[in-house]
């Protein structure tokens, strides 16, 4: 398995919310990654992630792990 980037994470997430908004990015120094989708509607953030090390997103190895066992 191939490493990715931040860019693509950034990219493929905020296209699979699709038609909501998404608006991601890191942060912390880069160690850190956040994300939230807003309601159309009202502009309101109805999914809020926060404090994902960026160290799990970008391998694609523990994308595939189960949480609950790191």
């Amino acid at each position: 398995m191939q490493p990715i980037d931040v860019y693509t994470v950034i990219r493929q997430l905020t296209w699979a919310f699709r038609p909501l908004t998404c608006f991601a990015e890191v942060y912390d120094f880069e160690k850190q990654f956040r994300y939230r989708v807003f309601d159309p509607a009202g502009g309101l953030a109805i999914v809020s992630v926060s404090g994902l090390l960026t160290t799990k997103l970008l391998n694609p190895r523990a994308l595939h792990e189960d949480p609950r066992t790191t």
